[in-house]
Protein backbone atom coordinates (compact mmCIF):
# COMPACT_ATOMS: atom_id res chain seq x y z
CA UNK A 1 0.00 0.00 0.00
CA UNK A 2 1.22 3.45 -0.92
CA UNK A 3 -1.21 5.78 0.89
CA UNK A 4 -1.41 9.49 0.20
CA UNK A 5 -3.54 11.63 2.52
CA UNK A 6 -4.25 15.16 1.33
CA UNK A 7 -6.87 17.88 1.01
CA UNK A 8 -9.44 17.15 -1.72
CA UNK A 9 -9.71 18.93 -5.04
CA UNK A 10 -12.91 19.40 -7.13
CA UNK A 11 -12.53 15.98 -8.76
CA UNK A 12 -12.18 14.35 -5.32
CA UNK A 13 -15.32 16.13 -4.12
CA UNK A 14 -17.26 14.75 -7.07
CA UNK A 15 -16.07 11.21 -6.26
CA UNK A 16 -16.98 11.63 -2.58
CA UNK A 17 -20.37 13.06 -3.46
CA UNK A 18 -21.07 10.20 -5.87
CA UNK A 19 -20.24 7.72 -3.11
CA UNK A 20 -22.38 9.33 -0.41
CA UNK A 21 -25.18 10.88 -2.49
CA UNK A 22 -27.51 7.97 -1.76
CA UNK A 23 -27.72 8.91 1.91
CA UNK A 24 -27.06 12.66 2.16
CA UNK A 25 -29.78 15.17 1.50
CA UNK A 26 -28.04 17.93 -0.46
CA UNK A 27 -27.12 18.82 -4.01
CA UNK A 28 -23.58 18.66 -5.35
CA UNK A 29 -23.48 22.47 -5.32
CA UNK A 30 -24.45 22.56 -1.62
CA UNK A 31 -21.92 19.83 -0.87
CA UNK A 32 -19.17 21.76 -2.71
CA UNK A 33 -19.99 25.01 -0.87
CA UNK A 34 -19.83 23.19 2.46
CA UNK A 35 -16.50 21.64 1.45
CA UNK A 36 -15.06 25.01 0.45
CA UNK A 37 -16.19 26.52 3.76
CA UNK A 38 -14.49 23.69 5.67
CA UNK A 39 -11.59 22.99 3.30
CA UNK A 40 -9.04 22.65 6.14
CA UNK A 41 -11.16 19.89 7.67
CA UNK A 42 -11.65 17.68 4.61
CA UNK A 43 -9.16 14.94 3.72
CA UNK A 44 -8.97 12.16 1.15
CA UNK A 45 -6.86 8.99 1.08
CA UNK A 46 -5.56 7.52 -2.15
CA UNK A 47 -3.70 4.30 -2.82
CA UNK A 48 -2.04 4.06 -6.22
CA UNK A 49 -4.37 6.69 -7.69
CA UNK A 50 -7.57 5.19 -6.30
CA UNK A 51 -9.78 6.93 -3.71
CA UNK A 52 -9.97 4.59 -0.71
CA UNK A 53 -11.26 6.88 2.03
CA UNK A 54 -12.19 10.35 3.18
CA UNK A 55 -12.88 12.38 6.32
CA UNK A 56 -15.23 15.36 6.38
CA UNK A 57 -15.40 17.73 9.33
CA UNK A 58 -16.69 21.16 10.22
CA UNK A 59 -16.49 23.67 13.04
CA UNK A 60 -19.40 23.32 15.43
CA UNK A 61 -22.03 26.03 15.21
CA UNK A 62 -22.85 25.56 18.92
CA UNK A 63 -19.30 25.58 20.31
CA UNK A 64 -16.57 27.46 18.45
CA UNK A 65 -13.85 25.46 20.24
CA UNK A 66 -15.23 22.19 18.87
CA UNK A 67 -14.98 20.44 15.49
CA UNK A 68 -17.46 17.80 14.43
CA UNK A 69 -16.58 14.85 12.22
CA UNK A 70 -19.45 14.62 9.78
CA UNK A 71 -18.18 11.47 8.17
CA UNK A 72 -15.14 9.23 8.01
CA UNK A 73 -15.27 6.48 5.43
CA UNK A 74 -12.68 3.94 4.40
CA UNK A 75 -12.94 1.02 2.03
CA UNK A 76 -14.52 3.16 -0.71
CA UNK A 77 -12.71 1.05 -3.31
CA UNK A 78 -14.66 -1.41 -5.40
CA UNK A 79 -11.45 -3.04 -6.67
CA UNK A 80 -9.81 -4.10 -3.40
CA UNK A 81 -10.75 -4.66 0.23
CA UNK A 82 -9.06 -2.01 2.35
CA UNK A 83 -10.79 -2.85 5.62
CA UNK A 84 -8.74 -3.30 8.81
CA UNK A 85 -5.49 -2.01 7.30
CA UNK A 86 -5.07 1.09 9.48
CA UNK A 87 -6.31 3.55 6.87
CA UNK A 88 -9.02 4.96 9.14
CA UNK A 89 -6.53 5.45 11.96
CA UNK A 90 -4.05 7.24 9.68
CA UNK A 91 -6.85 9.39 8.29
CA UNK A 92 -8.24 10.39 11.68
CA UNK A 93 -4.71 11.14 12.96
CA UNK A 94 -4.16 13.52 10.03
CA UNK A 95 -7.53 15.14 10.74
CA UNK A 96 -6.66 15.52 14.44
CA UNK A 97 -3.28 17.12 13.62
CA UNK A 98 -5.08 19.78 11.59
CA UNK A 99 -7.73 20.33 14.26
CA UNK A 100 -5.25 20.72 17.13
CA UNK A 101 -2.96 22.91 15.00
CA UNK A 102 -5.89 25.24 14.30
CA UNK A 103 -6.49 25.62 18.04
CA UNK A 104 -9.70 23.68 18.48
CA UNK A 105 -10.12 22.01 21.88
CA UNK A 106 -12.57 19.19 21.14
CA UNK A 107 -13.54 16.82 18.35
CA UNK A 108 -17.06 15.42 18.53
CA UNK A 109 -18.92 12.86 16.46
CA UNK A 110 -22.00 10.72 16.29
CA UNK A 111 -21.20 7.06 15.73
CA UNK A 112 -23.29 4.56 13.81
CA UNK A 113 -24.72 1.75 15.90
CA UNK A 114 -21.99 -0.71 14.94
CA UNK A 115 -19.70 -2.45 17.42
CA UNK A 116 -16.63 -2.35 15.12
CA UNK A 117 -17.06 1.37 14.46
CA UNK A 118 -17.49 2.06 18.18
CA UNK A 119 -14.30 0.08 18.86
CA UNK A 120 -12.45 2.10 16.19
CA UNK A 121 -13.22 5.36 17.99
CA UNK A 122 -12.37 3.90 21.41
CA UNK A 123 -9.05 2.59 20.05
CA UNK A 124 -8.27 6.06 18.71
CA UNK A 125 -8.83 7.75 22.08
CA UNK A 126 -12.41 8.96 21.75
CA UNK A 127 -14.57 8.91 24.87
CA UNK A 128 -18.29 8.09 24.86
CA UNK A 129 -20.28 10.94 26.40
CA UNK A 130 -23.90 10.31 25.37
CA UNK A 131 -26.33 7.80 23.93
CA UNK A 132 -28.97 9.13 21.52
CA UNK A 133 -32.16 7.39 20.41
CA UNK A 134 -33.76 8.89 17.30
CA UNK A 135 -36.88 8.02 15.38
CA UNK A 136 -37.11 9.01 11.72
CA UNK A 137 -38.25 12.54 12.51
CA UNK A 138 -37.23 13.37 16.09
CA UNK A 139 -34.88 12.74 18.96
CA UNK A 140 -36.54 10.41 21.46
CA UNK A 141 -33.98 10.41 24.22
CA UNK A 142 -30.42 11.62 24.94
CA UNK A 143 -28.62 10.23 27.99
CA UNK A 144 -25.22 11.31 29.33
CA UNK A 145 -22.85 8.43 30.07
CA UNK A 146 -19.48 8.11 31.78
CA UNK A 147 -18.13 4.94 30.21
CA UNK A 148 -18.60 2.61 27.26
CA UNK A 149 -19.82 -0.45 29.18
CA UNK A 150 -22.70 1.36 30.87
CA UNK A 151 -23.44 3.00 27.50
CA UNK A 152 -23.84 -0.42 25.87
CA UNK A 153 -26.40 -1.40 28.52
CA UNK A 154 -28.35 1.83 28.01
CA UNK A 155 -28.09 1.41 24.22
CA UNK A 156 -29.67 -2.04 24.47
CA UNK A 157 -32.41 -0.81 26.83
CA UNK A 158 -33.30 2.09 24.50
CA UNK A 159 -33.43 -0.23 21.48
CA UNK A 160 -35.96 -2.39 23.34
CA UNK A 161 -37.95 0.47 24.84
CA UNK A 162 -38.45 2.30 21.54
CA UNK A 163 -38.23 -0.73 19.22
CA UNK A 164 -35.27 0.80 17.33
CA UNK A 165 -32.63 -0.85 15.18
CA UNK A 166 -30.11 1.88 15.87
CA UNK A 167 -29.19 3.86 19.00
CA UNK A 168 -26.04 5.93 18.62
CA UNK A 169 -23.06 6.83 20.77
CA UNK A 170 -21.73 10.38 20.82
CA UNK A 171 -17.94 10.44 21.23
CA UNK A 172 -15.51 13.25 22.00
CA UNK A 173 -11.76 13.68 22.08
CA UNK A 174 -10.10 16.53 23.90
CA UNK A 175 -6.92 18.36 22.94
CA UNK A 176 -5.72 18.66 26.54
CA UNK A 177 -5.75 14.89 27.02
CA UNK A 178 -3.73 14.43 23.84
CA UNK A 179 -1.17 16.96 25.08
CA UNK A 180 -0.99 15.28 28.51
CA UNK A 181 -0.46 11.86 26.94
CA UNK A 182 2.43 13.26 24.84
CA UNK A 183 4.12 14.55 28.01
CA UNK A 184 3.77 11.15 29.71
CA UNK A 185 5.37 9.22 26.79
Amino acid sequence: MNLIIRKPNKQDLKAIFNFCSTYIDMSFEEFTKKAEKNSDLYFVVYDEGELVGYCLGEASEKDKSCVEIDEIVTNVSTKRDYSRRGIGTKLIQKFEEEVWMRGFKTIGLGCSDNYEVEQFYLKNGYLPIEIVANSKDKELERIKITDYESGKIIQSELRSEYDLKEVNFIFEKYAMKKQCLRKMN
